[in-house]
């Protein structure tokens, strides 16, 4: 899918299975990435233009744009759709959603009671 250079208007909360967490936690580790305060819903790793965990990034990142779904479309109309079925069966071979990544954001406490509760399911 096309994206402009440090578009990132479809990084917000972020949902991560238990596995996703895991793994993307294990990757800010190894590459000393700190999650940034997000007060504005921005995903607290996505900094200076870019995605600082693209390549440990959780399914949802993957399948944004290219789901028929109107939650996951491009708003600037580049979305590539894949068939809701394969979008489908993508997300419950990942597991269930139990975690958001901003509970890696160090203002995570002041701003939880804005985001969604933990254990939703993803989209």
């Amino acid at each position: 899918m096309r994206c402009d250079d440090g578009c990132g208007d479809c990084c917000g909360i972020v949902p991560a299975t238990d596995d996703e967490f895991r793994k993307i936690q294990r990757f800010i580790a190894e590459n000393g990435i700190e999650p940034a305060a997000s007060l504005d819903g921005t995903c607290p790793l996505y900094q200076g233009g870019r995605c600082t965990i693209y390549e440990a990034r959780p399914l949802i990142c993957k399948l944004f744009g290219h789901a028929a779904d109107p939650m996951m479309t491009c708003v600037r109309g580049y979305n590539v759709n894949v068939p809701e079925h394969e979008i489908v069966a993508r997300l419950r071979a990942n597991g269930r959603t139990t975690h958001l990544l901003h509970e890696l954001a160090p203002n995570y406490e002041q701003i939880k009671h804005l985001l969604p509760k933990r254990g939703t399911p993803a989209r």
